[in-house]
């Protein structure tokens, strides 16, 4: 603490000190030793001798910052002990700052079921009784924010007169408090129906505000009709004239619109409720344009309104409802765009889109072309709201504008094009069967495009050809849509032949299978069968989501499948080393099944990432990561190239700052199978050996686990596996005939002359 004592907060001198200990202290076990002597101490105090009002004030606020600021050592049953003087105080206290924290403590640390309830009890009691406004007042707070199970019998007849008082402070917090209260006890809202009324009419607006509030929780509870809680609406005190308080206008207008949900057709034909229904458009005639929030919550209510009912105050052109939204539109502010599309979202088309003909078109030709601009506007949420306005006006303009998107000239930006169209294919196709369809024609489009300008060679380049966004963006949409919808969309990607998917459409099909295919109509053994097809036309990037999603799928059907472990097999036969570990971790698995359902189990979704990590981290390590590990980093990205690959250096940290580094795989391994390490080196002795063909034998691919363990094995001999320390270059710099090679390499036997001299010195 850098601020002298008289400038603090603090209530004492100790206070302040304890506060400047524990700002000096350097580590968390330093603070809590700070804490629980001050703990000691108070305690020691108190048992000596009852402490004044005064110096029970100061140290139950000491013993509440211990509390607050300790990292659990102190808990609320070692603070027990100043209960008794934190009930004497609330009910004793010379002032309300002492008698608040006196109730404070007793908020924060007795249970329910201790014995000194009861005197706090009638301490509040007392206070809801007594003629001053203040400790009334206070008491009501303690209750609101937590109300003791046998406090509310005690003070219910209190409670009914306190509506009536003549404190507007009082009468507002009574009535929040029977509407806090009268969630668990429905008798206490049915005795206070009728004082209701009476509130309604009050002159003070906070009291209103309350009196609304608690009008809705009774017609919630059925204690109230809709009907007749939407006629108390009607008095003199709710008109455009008396609604001057911003809040309170916007509060009538919310409470309307919760009411008006509940109404039945026949309850329009009342006059009183056309009154009502008046109200809120003559709030609508008059409000300010820089009032977005009542703007919005007008448009909500009157949504809520039948479309016969709405249908006079649209064609009227003096004060049509639209009038405010058309000074809006031309607005550059997103939030404004955002407000006016948002208002026309929760409107019937028929209102204001010239569909029916006596309802002319509210917007002229200049504000449509405004509306229409929104398509290009480089707040996605805005381009979203756009399309979701114009699908429910006409649905072929979406696929206008798609066709246009796909249209577009070949060097524009791919990625973003696809991207936008993703969008309108989202709001536009209704069932994900269609969604999957316009999918691929999307990234189609995206991959003849790598072709074209070059990007895709015949090696292929691995997570380069996958534009991570694209998939990121349509995997985003199946977390928002329902299952049936994620069920219908696998069955489209699948029936997509694997020739005609390039590397991004695969890893989407990919994905969705791992996280969707238990809701595909598809069998499993189908959907294993399919994934295995498309293995041999990707990249080994999206080789191994592939096989990671079939690990998946397999763990799902039960059992493996011929055709699908003979295509693994080949495909282990020519692939590197990293994929060959996903081959073999598939063999494996398929022939024993228990390790890959509790490898599901562990896992914390259904999506491929999160089984990656299930897979690779042992079962003890799971919990412990859950807390520190995020799926999804702190932009909202889900970098799925990044997740999958168990190779590529991370883009940000994943583990704790400072942590021990752990000895991880080599991220290189030689595989020239032509070099070989002479037998009669002097520096070692190794047996010639192809790294490739022991690793992919044919005859050792039908024993999965005996190819596992030559692949450990494998790693534990290769030379190039071992990590070249500085004292191995130091015994090598005193090596006479290591020196003798590196001055003269023409003496070098020829074998050992085409050997890397490094690979000689570390074997």
């Amino acid at each position: 603490m850098d601020v002298p004592f008289l400038s603090s907060s603090a209530v004492n001198r100790e206070h302040y000190h304890l506060v400047q200990s524990v700002e000096a202290a350097l580590t968390p076990q330093q603070i809590d030793a700070i804490l629980a002597h001050k703990v000691h101490v108070i305690r020691n105090r108190f048992a000596r001798r009852v402490p004044s009002n005064a110096d029970c004030f100061a140290s139950l606020i000491i013993l509440l910052y211990c509390f607050t600021t300790s990292s659990g050592n102190i808990t609320r049953a070692s603070l027990e002990f100043a209960l008794p003087h934190a009930v004497t105080l609330a009910e004793s206290g010379s002032s309300l700052k002492e008698k608040r924290i006196g109730y404070l403590f007793c908020t924060e640390m007795m249970k329910e079921t201790d014995e000194l309830q009861l005197m706090l009890v009638n301490t509040i009691r007392k206070d809801i009784s007594n003629s001053d406004p203040k400790r009334i007042c206070l008491a009501l707070d303690i209750l609101i924010a937590n109300c003791p199970a046998d406090a509310m019998p005690a003070i219910t007849h209190h409670l009914f007169d306190l509506v009536a008082h003549t404190s507007p402070n009082v009468k507002r917090k009574t009535m929040m408090l029977i509407r806090t209260a009268g969630k668990r006890d429905p008798e206490l809202l049915m005795n206070v129906r009728d004082k209701v009324l009476l509130r309604l009419n009050d002159h003070n607006a906070n009291v209103v505000s309350a009196a609304l509030l608690l009008l809705e929780e009774v017609t919630r509870a059925d204690i109230i009709e809709p009907r007749r809680a939407m006629e108390m609406l009607t008095a003199g005190r709710f008109n455009p004239q008396s609604l001057r308080e911003r809040n309170l206008r916007q509060l009538f207008v919310q409470v309307v619109g919760s009411l008006a949900s509940q109404l039945s057709t026949a309850d329009y034909e009342n006059d009183r409720i056309r009154g009502v229904i008046d109200t809120i458009f003559n709030l609508l005639a008059k409000v300010v344009v820089t009032e977005h929030a009542l703007i919005l919550e007008c448009f909500k209510t009157i949504s809520r309104f039948p479309t016969n009912i709405l249908h006079p105050y649209f064609i009227s052109d003096t004060s049509h409802p639209l009038a405010i939204i058309r000074k809006l539109l031309g607005s550059r502010k997103p939030n404004t765009q955002y407000l006016c599309l948002e208002c026309l979202l929760h409107l019937d088309p028929v209102l204001w889109a010239g569909v029916e003909s006596d309802l002319s078109m509210a917007f002229d030709e200049l504000e449509v072309n405004t509306i229409m601009t929104y398509l290009d506007s480089p707040d996605k949420t805005i381009r979203v709201k756009t399309l979701q306005v114009l699908s429910r006006v006409e649905r072929t303009i979406l696929l206008m504008h798609m066709t246009q998107l796909l249209s577009s000239p070949p060097n524009a930006n791919e990625v973003e094009l696809a991207q936008r169209a993703l969008e309108v294919a989202a709001v536009y196709e209704q069932d994900g069967r269609a969604y999957a369809s316009r999918l691929s024609e999307i990234c189609g489009r995206l991959s003849s495009h790598e072709k074209a300008s070059g990007k895709e060679k015949a090696g292929f380049s691995g997570a380069r050809l996958v534009a991570e966004s694209v998939v990121e963006q349509i995997l985003l949409h199946l977390g928002r849509v329902n299952d049936a919808y994620c069920g219908e969309f696998v069955d489209g990607v699948i029936a997509i032949p694997p020739a005609e998917a390039g590397p991004t459409f695969s890893l989407v099909i990919t994905a969705a299978v791992c996280e969707h295919g238990g809701l595909s109509s598809v069998s499993q053994e189908a959907l294993l069968d399919n994934l295995a097809k498309r293995l041999k036309t990707n990249p080994p990037a999206i080789q191994e989501a592939l096989l990671l999603s079939m690990l998946r799928t397999l763990a799902r059907h039960g059992s493996s499948v011929a055709e699908v472990t003979t295509q693994v097999k080949e495909l282990h036969q020519v692939s590197r080393s990293h994929i060959q570990r996903r081959c073999i971790q598939y063999l494996t698995f398929s022939s024993d099944l228990h390790p890959l359902h509790d490898i599901v189990r562990r896992a914390r979704s259904s999506t491929l990432p999160d089984f990656l990590v299930a897979l690779e981290t042992p079962a003890g390590e799971i919990e412990s990561s859950r807390g520190s590990e995020a799926t999804v980093s702190p932009t909202g990205r889900v970098n799925i190239q990044r997740r999958l690959s168990t190779t590529s250096p991370p883009g940000k940290l994943r583990y704790e700052a400072y942590e021990a580094p752990k000895i991880g795989p080599k991220l290189m391994r030689r595989r020239n199978s032509n070099r070989s390490i002479d037998s009669s080196s002097s520096l070692g002795s190794h047996s010639t050996k192809s790294v490739r063909g022991s690793a992919s034998s044919p005859r050792d691919i039908n024993n999965p686990q005996d190819v596992w363990a030559s692949h450990v094995k494998e790693d534990e001999e290769e030379p190039l596996s071992r990590t070249l320390t500085a004292g191995d270059l130091a015994m090598a710099a005193h090596d006479p005939q290591f020196m003798k090679v590196v001055s003269n390499p023409t003496s070098m036997p020829e074998a050992s002359r085409s050997s890397d001299p490094i690979q000689g010195l570390i074997s």
